[in-house]
Formats: structure tokens, sequence, C-alpha cells
């Protein structure tokens, strides 16, 4: 198992040519739209494969989204509501990581089915389509359960730039 994994990250990722400059700015505006009109923040991880250190201590996929939501501080946000959304592509896995503030409002079927959606279009071949469809969905769910308070102000506590590894 661990070499069939080894090898998954050791071939070429033809889904890479999916994520061009283009198609950044567009999530990015997503992204931005998605955030209007709740408390929450939304950020994208796209990876083509693990660190060779991670691959070779066989790090679950799930600690290094978790891994991520620590290193961009999504933890950090004042009403404790980021959500990340996380792609391997070597291994063709999505993990949502919610902070503790969202995470427990949401009941577990919904995120499994923005999960399921994201699923279903990248094997589609359409990851950008699908990443928006995720954000706006997960905007719609934050706006739900952390709508923007009245007079507040609608800061923007994280960046809203796609990162791609």
């Amino acid at each position: 198992m661990r070499w069939q994994r080894i090898w998954q990250h050791l071939k070429p990722i033809g889904a890479w040519r999916h994520f061009d400059r283009t198609a950044m700015e567009r999530l990015e505006a997503v992204i931005a739209q998605a955030e209007h009109g709740h408390q929450g923040e939304l950020r994208i991880v796209v990876e083509a494969r693990l660190p060779l250190r991670d691959l070779w201590r066989d790090l679950p996929v799930r600690e290094r989204a978790v891994q991520w939501f620590s290193d961009l501080r999504m933890w950090d946000t004042e009403h404790n509501t980021g959500v990340l959304v996380y792609l391997l592509l070597a291994e063709r896995r999505v993990e949502l990581v919610a902070d503790r503030g969202i995470a427990h409002a949401v009941p577990q079927a919904q995120w499994q089915a923005i999960c399921a959606q994201l699923i279903g279009d990248l094997a589609a071949g359409h990851q950008v389509q699908g990443l928006g469809i995720a954000l706006e969905a997960l905007g719609l769910l934050l706006a739900q359960h952390y709508p923007q308070t009245p007079g507040a102000d609608d800061t923007n506590e994280l960046p809203n730039q796609p990162i791609l590894r």
C-alpha cells in the first residue's frame, strides 16, 4: 500500500493544467463573493502531491489539510468560522476543515454533501467549476449559521487567493 501511494505522488499530474492564472483569478473572485453576508472565511489549497517528508511518513490526507488550516491561521478568525477546502490531486482527495465555531453548527451530512458534489465534479473534469459550486454552497452554509450582524463591517480577515503547490 505504501509503495502504491508513493507511486501516485511520483507520476505526472494531468489535472494541474486546469489551474492556470485565469482559473485562479476566477476562484479568488468566487471566494470574495461567497464570503459576503456572513462572518466566515473561506480558503482553498490545491496541492499536486505531498511533500516527500510527509509522503515518507505516510501522513494521512486529513492531517495534511489540518496542517494547512493551522499554517494559514484559519483558526484565528474572530468567530472561529474559517473553512478550508483542500485538494490533493495525486490521490484525488478532498478534505473540508472547518473551525470549531462552524463545525458543530453544521450537520455532518451537509459537509459530506458538499464534498460528494465536489468529488463528482472533479471526476468529471470540472475542477474550477466544481470548486466554485462548493465555495458557493459553503458561503450559503456560513450565511445560514453565522449571518452578518446588522450594521457590522463585512471585513475580510484572510486573503482570498487560492494556494497552489
